[in-house]
């Protein structure tokens, strides 16, 4: 094994050869994906009405899927939201207070040891963020390349 000095600190570490330092380097806390995010009391009211608030739109459409857009199905959703009694909210409340606090177990235990426990059971260590705008940038400049290669082939067929 090769000894490479990282940048930024005094220890050497060990990289295996052919293998590139940044492969060796310990990702970011800011670039890193960790446990899956905390749901507050509408989401968890949305995903039980969402279907029969679409369906609902859907039979006064007369079964026309185009004259229900999704903002019409949130909307509805939202006003339903608002005229709930406190007993109904008090139950998706639970359900959120639950998650939040299985997402505070699992935050602590990802910067504790580095992993948490999913739900599932299973140790679920940090990803790296995937950039999505960066990576559709690139691809449109390459193909602006190829398509400027291409049509400079065809010009010197010609």
């Amino acid at each position: 094994m090769n000894k490479v000095k990282t940048t930024g600190r005094s220890k050497t570490k060990d990289v295996p050869r052919g293998r590139s330092q940044s492969e060796g380097k310990k990702i970011p806390k800011s670039q890193q994906q960790g446990p899956k995010g905390k749901k507050n009391a509408y989401m968890y009211f949305s995903q039980a009405v969402r279907e029969e608030v679409r369906a609902q739109l859907l039979a006064k459409a007369k079964g026309d899927e185009d004259k229900v857009p999704g903002k019409a199905v949130t909307a509805e959703i939202s006003k339903r939201y608002k005229a709930l009694g406190t007993r109904e909210m008090d139950t998706y409340q639970k359900m959120a207070d639950e998650d939040r606090a299985r997402f505070d177990k699992q935050t602590t235990d990802w910067e504790k040891k580095g992993y948490w426990i999913d739900d599932d059971g299973q140790k679920k260590f940090p990803t790296k963020k995937k950039l999505k705008s960066a990576s559709k940038k690139k691809s449109k400049k390459n193909e602006k390349k190829v398509m400027a290669d291409d049509s400079d082939e065809e010009d010197e067929k010609k």
